[in-house]
């Protein structure tokens, strides 16, 4: 793969990713989703995917990831703080 190939993935994986998380917060905010337990639900899938899953390292660390961001963003919601305000 080019650079410029890699690039294009990264940057539209990037997007999709940018775009669950807006449409979590907009859920949530409409008090159609529970943050807490989609985090929790990213990181029991991650962990579930068999050890020869294709990428499973990649995918475990996107999703994790992103459980990641979710709880930080509950949390800021719940308390007006980011962790690095602590």
């Amino acid at each position: 793969m080019t650079t410029q190939g890699f690039d294009e993935l990264a940057g539209r994986i990037e997007g999709i990713a940018r775009s669950v998380m807006i449409l979590a917060g907009t859920l949530q905010r409409q008090g159609l989703l529970d943050e807490q337990k989609l985090q929790a639900d990213l990181r029991i899938a991650g962990e579930g995917l068999r050890p020869e899953f294709p990428s499973r390292a990649a995918v475990v660390r996107t999703l994790e990831g992103l459980a990641d961001q979710l709880l930080a963003d509950f949390r800021y919601v719940k308390t007006g703080k980011r962790k690095h305000d602590q």
